[in-house]
């Protein structure tokens, strides 16, 4: 019970940081880049954003895109900061996003992808608790912000380029 303990009173932790200081999902900002990727290559027209998906349902996605051809579905899996290894008083930062190109006229899944952002295979080092909470934890966003310039360019250069993306008609 102790460690399920443990990881309820750390996701209650993120929250508590998210809600606090205004820290903003990165999977808005990575959808731009595909998004516009794609309108180029293929000479589509972008009808803008939707809103927020309750689901991640293909059926309820196709359903909010109603009136477009393609949805382009980009979620946040979780986000974390850890302690490194058993030095808890350093740490680093960790992001996971999938992205999903759907056919809203058939609901088929035309491309997908999974990118994952770790701090340390970034090259960065540690750092403590007090430095990831302060400024209204400004190292945590600039850390999220470098994911997602990170995860948008490999789903731009990973997901788009093979032959199963389907055409503008």
């Amino acid at each position: 019970m102790f460690a399920v303990a443990g990881v309820g009173a750390a996701v209650a932790a993120g929250n508590k940081m998210v809600e606090e200081n205004n820290i903003s999902d990165p999977a808005t900002a990575i959808s731009r880049g595909p998004a516009q990727d794609l309108a180029t290559e293929f000479h589509l027209t972008l009808s803008g954003e939707t809103a927020l998906a309750e689901s991640d349902s293909v059926n309820r996605l196709v359903a909010l895109a109603q009136g477009s051809d393609y949805a382009l579905d980009v979620v946040t899996k979780g986000w974390t900061y850890i302690y490194d290894g058993f030095n808890f008083e350093d740490y680093f930062v960790g992001y996971s996003s999938e992205l999903r190109l759907i056919d809203v006229n058939s609901g088929q899944v035309l491309s997908s992808g999974f990118c994952a952002y770790d701090a340390r295979k970034a090259g960065k080092g540690p750092v403590t608790h007090e430095v990831l909470i302060a400024d209204g934890a400004a190292y945590v966003k600039q850390e999220l912000a470098d994911a997602a310039d990170i995860c948008t360019r490999e789903f731009s250069e990973t997901l788009f380029s093979a032959p199963t993306v389907a055409r503008a008609r």
